[in-house]
């Protein structure tokens, strides 16, 4: 928190979050007004259940035998291929992907 002369800004720290988005204020308090938000994030965010901020990950996966594993095009991946991986573990980190908010 900082106080400028009867003003007091809130700020929280996001963890998991690249440099421009790790500080960022969330409201205001004024003896006139009192608490304003000023932010999209609530004032007290749900910081280790979920990224707020979608960042990508590298995750391993043990490679069973009735998995599937096999190179794709991808103009995007370096050297334009990306290695893929289909079954149940795949699943199951796509889910945590998706509820988590990460790529």
């Amino acid at each position: 928190m900082t106080s400028n002369l009867g003003r007091v800004s809130v700020n929280v720290v996001l963890p998991y979050t690249g440099p421009k988005y790790n500080i960022r204020q969330i409201a205001d308090w004024t003896l006139a007004q009192g608490l304003t938000l000023t932010s999209d994030t609530r004032l007290f965010p749900e910081k280790f259940s979920k990224f707020l901020v979608a960042p990508t990950l590298d995750v391993g996966i043990e490679l069973l035998p009735h998995h599937k594993i096999y190179w794709t095009q991808d103009k995007h991946a370096e050297g334009g291929q990306r290695l893929m991986f289909e079954g149940t573990m795949d699943k199951t980190v796509q889910y945590y992907a998706k509820s988590m908010n990460f790529t």
